[in-house]
């Protein structure tokens, strides 16, 4: 893909599921160098070392909690130091935990946020390599489709959304040469979604099991869509396609 070749990306929840294959697929299109940013050491240091024995010295694993703005602002500097550059933010990791509503909303949304004016404010205008940054945020289509049984996730990933529409206006992208990209995936195949649908109060809400797609899936089509995605764009991936959906006015929302 022309946009990733010899580009730095640093993704969050980059150990395992979406971020695992968007790591993947960002390194088999000839990104530079990848950060993986992700909680658990032991999934951080198992796909580190699987991506340097395939692509060689181009991914570090650093161990953060990004609900800790310190820790987040740490593995920004921690790419840039191993890699000189960065161009990509993939803000990913997530967590789908209604009994902890405030930790779901502290990882969902609050450290998108974080991740996100890092990027635009601080890291992508000094370090990018070329004229263009990108800033990627992973909602879910449950942020527009919502489900009654997990509100805050609900809630989150429909904030995240609000986030990129907000700040991926054309007039500024015009400043700042900054792309913000939001995808919405589909059910996907994740210990993540598994252990969500398993637990009590959600077994009566149990997607049909043909509608899941695989994380690899969405690592192919993100790297895509950091081709040809626009700034503002809102991306549904979900059953072996990827489209761009548009928001009605308010106006036209009308009941009549």
């Amino acid at each position: 893909m022309a946009f990733v070749a010899n580009k730095v990306a640093l993704v969050t929840g980059g150990a395992s599921g979406i971020g695992f294959a968007i790591t993947d697929h960002l390194l088999k299109n000839g990104a530079k160098g990848v950060g993986i940013v992700d909680t658990s050491a032991q999934n951080g240091t198992k796909a580190e070392k699987k991506f340097r024995d395939e692509y060689g010295d181009k991914v570090i694993f650093i161990q953060t909690d990004v609900t800790k703005k310190d820790e987040l602002k740490a593995a920004f500097e921690k790419t840039i130091a191993k890699f000189k550059n960065l161009d990509i933010v993939v803000n990913n990791a997530g967590i789908m935990n209604e009994p902890d509503w405030k930790l779901t909303l502290t990882v969902n949304l609050e450290a998108v946020l974080s991740g996100t004016f890092m990027a635009l404010d601080e890291y992508l205008p000094k370090y990018r390599s070329s004229e263009e940054g990108l800033i990627v945020n992973t909602a879910s289509i449950l942020g527009i489709d919502c489900m009654r049984t997990i509100p805050t996730y609900s809630a989150t990933k429909s904030g995240v959304i609000a986030l990129g529409r907000s700040l991926g206006h054309q007039e500024d992208y015009d400043k700042t040469h900054i792309r913000i990209i939001t995808i919405c995936p589909g059910y996907i195949d994740t210990p993540l979604v598994s252990a969500a649908i398993n637990r009590e109060g959600y077994t009566n809400h149990q997607p049909d099991p043909d509608s899941f797609i695989s994380p690899d899936f969405v690592g192919e089509q993100v790297v895509c869509l950091m081709n040809e995605g626009k700034t503002g764009s809102v991306w549904v991936i979900e059953e072996m396609e990827a489209y761009a959906v548009n928001f009605p006015d308010r106006k036209d929302m009308k009941v009549v």
